[in-house]
C-alpha cells in the first residue's frame, strides 16, 4: 500500500511542478525587458535634433552584411536584401545626408531640404 501511495505522490508532485513552471514562464513573458527571447528581435532606435535636422539612431541586432536606408513616401525604412526591418514616418523635408553602420549601431543623418 505504501508503494502505491508514493507513485500517487509522485505524480502530483511532476504535475505541480510543471503547473508552477508554465506559470513563472508567462509571468516572464509578461515583464518587459526580462525575457531574452523577446529583446533579441527588438530594434531600439531614437531621435537626436540638430540644427540644420535630426540624427537618427538605431541598434540592430543580428549578423547583417549589407543594409540600406532610404525615404519612401514620408518613411524612413532601414532593409536588408530580403525584408525591411524598419518603417519609421519622418517630415516630408528631410532628406538622408548620409549613413554609417558600424557593429550593429546604425547612424543615419537627415538633414532639412534647402528652399532654393
Amino acid at each position: 500500500m505504501g508503494g502505491f501511495y508514493a507513485v500517487i505522490l509522485s505524480i502530483l508532485t511532476i504535475l505541480l511542478f510543471f503547473y508552477w513552471a508554465n506559470y513563472f514562464r508567462l509571468l516572464l513573458k509578461k515583464q518587459p525587458g526580462l525575457g531574452i527571447i523577446r529583446s533579441t528581435n527588438k530594434i531600439r532606435h531614437e531621435f537626436i535634433k540638430k540644427p540644420n535636422g535630426l540624427d537618427f539612431i538605431a541598434q540592430i541586432p543580428g549578423q547583417i552584411t549589407n543594409l540600406r536606408v532610404n525615404i519612401d513616401g514620408g518613411k524612413l525604412v532601414v532593409s536588408t536584401e530580403k525584408n525591411n526591418l524598419l518603417k519609421i514616418k519622418i517630415r516630408a523635408n528631410l532628406i538622408i545626408e548620409n549613413y554609417t553602420f558600424k557593429n550593429g549601431t546604425l547612424i543615419v543623418n537627415l538633414r532639412t531640404k534647402s528652399n532654393k
